[in-house]
């Protein structure tokens, strides 16, 4: 994902909590360890990475937002930074030797800065070794490290990592706030209309309005749909193309 995408979806799923834990940091009163928790889509991801690009942004803005456009933004949001670590799952859990790997990049010190970030996704699928292995670190965190859990449900976590983060649940964005946050943007209104009847979910809002996807393949359809209620003979050469293009991001 690009960092300017990262800031816009943030944005657009949780504004509230962007402007919350933006103020956290300004006042260097981030805690060492989050929960994020919440249904798919909801922006954990989008959000840990966005304040992770704030403490380290070499441009912060005046509004206490990232630049999303210097270095280390830049890397944080491809993956490439090597003081940020970010862990999923292999296969279907998140196996001990990978809690164990995160317990050894916690002693070490950061390679170009004074800070380390560990981003691990879908964290109640810690097999229980895991979950205690990595619970030894939130006992006693480096000065130097900053964790973030992502989690569908944190009840499904041990109580004792549990006890040892500050859990933050997200909400869905409510289809209202939605579409206000969409009509600030470029797209006309038949088009907001067409995406908010498709879903709610405003990561895959971002993703089919990502190079103007929804809006190319709407007018590849309606182009589809003049020709064949005209009888015209392209519309059996390009129907195919046309349906191939509207199902590929669906």
């Amino acid at each position: 994902m690009k960092a300017a995408q990262v800031l816009t979806a943030v944005e657009m799923q949780q504004p509230e909590l962007e402007h919350h834990f933006l103020q956290v940091i300004a006042k260097h009163e981030l805690s060492h360890a989050y929960l994020f928790s919440g249904t798919s889509g909801v922006g954990k991801k989008n959000l840990a990475l966005l304040l992770t690009m704030r403490l380290f942004c070499s441009n912060v803005q005046a509004t206490g937002v990232p630049c999303g456009k210097c270095n280390e933004c830049l890397r944080i949001a491809a993956g490439e930074h090597p003081d940020v670590l970010m862990v999923k799952p292999t296969g279907s859990s998140l196996k001990v030797d990978q809690i164990r790997e995160v317990r050894r990049e916690f002693s070490k010190s950061a390679v170009e800065g004074q800070q380390k970030v560990f981003i691990i996704s879908e964290a109640e699928t810690m097999t229980t070794e895991a979950a205690n292995s990595l619970l030894k670190s939130l006992e006693e965190p480096p000065t130097h490290v900053t964790v973030f859990l992502l989690t569908n449900n944190y009840h499904r976590l041990l109580p004792t990592i549990i006890s040892r983060t500050q859990v933050v649940e997200l909400a869905v964005q409510d289809q209202a706030e939605l579409k206000t946050k969409l009509k600030q943007g470029p797209l006309p209104h038949s088009t907001i209309q067409l995406l908010l009847n498709l879903t709610s979910d405003a990561r895959q809002i971002e993703r089919l309005t990502e190079d103007d996807w929804i809006v190319k393949s709407k007018q590849g359809l309606e182009r589809w749909f003049r020709w064949l209620l005209q009888g015209d003979w392209q519309a059996f050469f390009n129907g195919s193309n046309q349906s191939g293009a509207a199902d590929e991001r669906s």
